[in-house]
């Protein structure tokens, strides 16, 4: 005779939740890892971009803080002779060249900007971002060395032929 009460059935849901929980948390923490292996991999760009920001953004700022800044003004009446004698005696003019060539040596900020965007751009499938087959730089590079000598190989038969 049959029982009266499922015991099979439970027991397959049971079994079935707990499968369930443990495929979840298992997909959750490969997310987790390959999360983490982006952040890493775009670690060393995203450090640079951002000390560059902050190094220009501080090179328009003050040299001392706002309180100390105040002690400078008596520095300023000195230089202000200074400038005024140098315009009213001509000593400009040989200033200004020495001016020119260290300017010329030096980027201006939109040109630090330009030259940061440029940057990123030639680094932009380093940071895993584009393909993700490619969990490290190092395979990437070793892909993209494979395709130039396939290319070449390609090149190469065509002139033999």
């Amino acid at each position: 005779r049959g029982s009266s009460e499922a015991v099979v059935a439970p027991i397959f849901m049971d079994l079935y939740l707990v499968l369930a929980v443990l495929l979840g948390a298992n997909m959750l923490i490969a997310l987790m890892a390959k999360t983490f292996d982006n952040v890493f991999e775009q670690q060393t760009t995203n450090y640079m971009f951002l000390s560059a920001l902050l190094t220009t953004s501080w090179s328009s700022a003050q040299a001392v803080p706002p309180p100390l800044a105040v002690l400078g003004l008596p520095c300023m009446l000195p230089w202000l002779v200074y400038t005024r004698a140098r315009r009213c005696y001509g000593w400009e003019a040989a200033e200004e060249t020495e001016e020119e060539d260290t300017a010329a040596n030096e980027l201006t900020v939109s040109q630090l900007k330009e030259e940061m965007e440029a940057y990123l751009k030639k680094c932009e499938g380093e940071q895993g971002e584009e393909d993700s087959r490619w969990r490290t730089g190092f395979s990437r590079q070793v892909a993209t060395v494979k395709e130039q000598v396939e290319k070449v190989e390609a090149q190469v038969e065509k002139v033999e032929a």
